[in-house]
Parts: C-alpha cells; sequence; structure tokens
C-alpha cells in the first residue's frame, strides 16, 4: 500500500464531467453565482473561449480572478504550485475560494502525468479552504481515464447531480501503480547519445553538445543540464546500478531518458513541496515547475525519467473510446 498523509482536509475536490463548452457554461454558471452570493473569492481558469463565455454568463458577478490559458501553455507541475500559490494567498484574506478550472486537452502520454496532478492535488491543497471543480470533457475520456479522475476526486458532478464518490477512499492505494507505464514511442528508436555509468560531469558534458548542435535557445539548455544533473545523481544515490543516459534529436527537440535498476521514488514523485530541511527531493519539485515534459517509469528493468526540452512536443494520437 502506498500512503501519502493528509493534513485535515479544507479542499474540496469536485469533478464536472460536460459535453462541450456551452454545456459547461451551463453547469458553472450557477456554482459561479453562488459562491458569489456566499462572499467567497472566485477563480476561473481555462481555455480563453470558455473564460469568456463564462463570464459573459455571470454579468452581475464581479471581482472574478480570469486566467484564460490555452492548454499548450499548461503543465501539471506548474499549474499545482500556481493553484497553491494563489489559495495560499487568498486563504490569507480569510475568504474562501471557489475555482473553475477547465482541464486542458491532452495526449495519452501527457495524461499520465495530469492524473498524477489530480492525485497530488488532494495533498498539496488540502489546508486551503477551497471548493476547487476540474472539468473534462466526456468525449475524450476513456473508462480508464475515469476510473483514475472518480479515485481522485471526492465529488462528481454531472447534469443529473453531485454524488460522493466511492473509489475516493481508495486513493492511496489507486495511485501505487501510476509509474507502471509503457514506453514512450521514441524508446524504441535508436538514439543520438547512449552512455553507461557516466558521471554526472561526462552526462551533462554529452548533452550539452547535442543541445548546442540543435540549436536550442539558452534557456532550454540550462534546463536540459539542469534535468541531467538532478536525474543523474538520483540514479547513482537513491537508485541502484547501472545509470544509462539516451538522448535522441528529433523535430528540433532534445529527449533525454536516464534509467537505474531501481525500483523507483513515491508515485507522486515531484508534485509535492517538499520541505526545505529534506535531505533530498526538492531538485525533482524544481524540475516540475520548470519543464513542460518530464514523465516518470516504472518497468521490469528498473525506473526511468524522460525529458525533453526545446521544438514542439511530440504529437500522439489520444485514446479513442
Amino acid at each position: 500500500m502506498t500512503t501519502t498523509t493528509r493534513p485535515e482536509e479544507r479542499f474540496r475536490h469536485e469533478l464536472v464531467l460536460h459535453t462541450g463548452t456551452d454545456a459547461l457554461v451551463d453547469l458553472m454558471t450557477p456554482f459561479v453565482q453562488d459562491g458569489a452570493a456566499a462572499g467567497d473569492e472566485i477563480l476561473v481558469v481555462g481555455e480563453p473561449e470558455f473564460v469568456d463565455h463564462l463570464l459573459a454568463a455571470v454579468p452581475g458577478v464581479d471581482g472574478i480572478q480570469a486566467i484564460p490559458e490555452r492548454s499548450r501553455e499548461r503543465f501539471p507541475g506548474r499549474d499545482l504550485h500556481r493553484f497553491q500559490q494563489s489559495l495560499a494567498r487568498l486563504d490569507a484574506t480569510a475568504s474562501s475560494v471557489r475555482v473553475v478550472n477547465q482541464m486542458p486537452t491532452m495526449t495519452e502520454h501527457q495524461w499520465h502525468e495530469w492524473r498524477r496532478y489530480e492525485a497530488a492535488a488532494n495533498y498539496v491543497l488540502a489546508p486551503y479552504r477551497v471548493w476547487g471543480t476540474c472539468a473534462y470533457d466526456t468525449d475524450v475520456l476513456d473508462e480508464t481515464m475515469l476510473e483514475d479522475l472518480s479515485a481522485s476526486h471526492a465529488q462528481l458532478h454531472t447534469p443529473a447531480g453531485t454524488r460522493s464518490s466511492e473509489r475516493f477512499a481508495d486513493l492511496d492505494d489507486h495511485i501505487a501503480g501510476y509509474l507502471d507505464l509503457p514506453p514512450h514511442p521514441i524508446e524504441a528508436t535508436t538514439p543520438h547519445l547512449s552512455l553507461h555509468e557516466p558521471s554526472v560531469h561526462a552526462a551533462r558534458r554529452a548533452v550539452q553538445a547535442l543541445a548546442a548542435a540543435l540549436g536550442l535557445t539558452d534557456e532550454a539548455i540550462q534546463a536540459a543540464m539542469l534535468a541531467v544533473t538532478e536525474t543523474v545523481t538520483n540514479g547513482t544515490r537513491h537508485g541502484r546500478g547501472p545509470v544509462e543516459v539516451k538522448a535522441w534529436t528529433e523535430g528540433g527537440q532534445l529527449t533525454v531518458s536516464v534509467t537505474d535498476a531501481g525500483s523507483g521514488p513515491h508515485p507522486l514523485v515531484g508534485l509535492r513541496p517538499v520541505p526545505l530541511d529534506s535531505p533530498s527531493g526538492r531538485g525533482m519539485w524544481i524540475l516540475h515547475q520548470l519543464l513542460s515534459d518530464l514523465n516518470h517509469r516504472r518497468h521490469r528493468d528498473g525506473y526511468t525519467v524522460r525529458f525533453s526540452v526545446g521544438g514542439a512536443a511530440p504529437v500522439i494520437p489520444r485514446p479513442v473510446r
């Protein structure tokens, strides 16, 4: 059993299932109006079109904090940290907060990180007085996704009404398999770089050379250097040898995997803030704020961290129901 201690919870985490933007606006309009009437702060996050549509539906509600943002601009680690910062600030005003969060569209591989986000939110945001709604269009969800979401949300909200999720009580057990994933398709191709048991310095030097040859920006190169340092160090200190580093350069993007033979970290690695006095873990948390494409995978040969910088994220077909 995988356990993660949650503090006394004030966070209400609600899954909203809808079909299309108009239906979501219809569901969230009374939620926003009721919150305003109760004196709650209101935070709305989602695609610009949805945010505009919802704001137009509640013309009498003032002071809504709107964050219009495209799906391609969002990633789990940064989103979760941003919510924590916003809620900590609003919590200091002694107000309750209602959040309307239209979840971004995502690829099949991105989904694995977003489901970790949904689980981690229950621990990271538990101290705050907030009623958070995470809205998903049912047209893009399969049964496995619905199962994951039902386990990570205490309530389910649909046009038929709101009910408690029976699966939520098993969240700690459910997340235990979140790192047991198939490899990314790029891992089946021949890497441009393969290093066996490299030192941190050697891995940094080799990856930096690849990134420079790709013409990546200084910012992307620095992000890659930090990620290589953290992942190779973790594999050496906390994993089990041998440590293997591979890298690919496709479509102007640098993708790096670091594998060790150990059993891997906690399933929510990198998404929960680590205390300042903790001897380890802060580096991976920082990487999740910095990198939009960072994934963890546990497999029969050990544990792999894969990250990408530069270029455009690879297009992977979304699951079809």
